[in-house]
């Protein structure tokens, strides 16, 4: 008898334990958010296709990072063929390119928006300024140019510095008006390059200016 009432109780027991609510897991931790690189945030404050679309602008492809190739690094722009000192600093960069839509005039930009580690925008452009001494030179399609000089536009909403010049090709018939403007720790370069009549993008370039240079407030 005192077999049967241990095993009543062994197996009341067990019965119990089989019944309780397993302990519950808790919940994984949370996974970071990815970090977004400087690249992401430059194509980011690039105008999108549909701000391009007000301007009158039509891209050649989406913005995208601007990458150091094998042979040469990452650079804002070669004034009067000198590489900036600033070149070394760049951080991060992006470019976008449009065509005016109209056509009227004919018309390519060319923005690339840069950030910089340990040097400040307008050092960036200041460096711009120092460089403009040549009357000639030759382009980055290997054309030759002769310097027109400055170009005078309305101050830039926002940025520090800015410098403005023109070049036109003394071999092909187009013409490269140069803005530099810098904000901060980023600097950008806006390249107009008119076909055909050269003095015609004058009309187009102060407006086209101030609506892509919003991109160095988004940064």
């Amino acid at each position: 008898m005192r077999k049967l009432w241990l095993f009543l109780v062994a197996a009341g027991l067990l019965a119990a334990c089989s019944s309780s609510p397993a302990p519950v897991a808790a919940p994984p931790p949370l996974s970071p958010a990815p970090e977004v690189s400087d690249q992401q945030r430059l194509v980011a404050a690039l105008p999108s296709e549909d701000e391009a679309e007000r301007y009158g602008l039509e891209p050649t492809g989406t913005a995208a990072p601007l990458l150091p190739s094998e042979t040469t690094r990452v650079s804002l722009g070669k004034p009067c063929d000198r590489t900036l000192p600033s070149d070394v600093r760049i951080a991060g960069a992006a470019q976008a390119i449009w065509y005016l839509t109209n056509n009227n005039p004919r018309l390519q930009v060319r923005q690339v928006l840069a950030r910089y580690s340990r040097t400040a925008g307008a050092t960036v452009v200041q460096e711009v300024e120092q460089s403009l001494t040549c009357r000639t030179g030759t382009d980055e399609d290997e054309v030759p140019y002769a310097f027109d000089g400055k170009l005078a536009l309305p101050p830039i909403s926002g940025a520090d510095r800015q410098v403005a010049y023109c070049v036109h090709s003394t071999g092909l018939n187009y013409r490269d008006c140069y803005v530099y403007a810098a904000r901060g720790e980023f600097a950008m370069m806006l390249d107009f390059r008119t076909y055909g009549d050269k003095d015609s993008a004058n009309q187009v370039v102060p407006t086209l200016t101030a609506q892509l240079a919003t991109a160095l407030t988004r940064t």
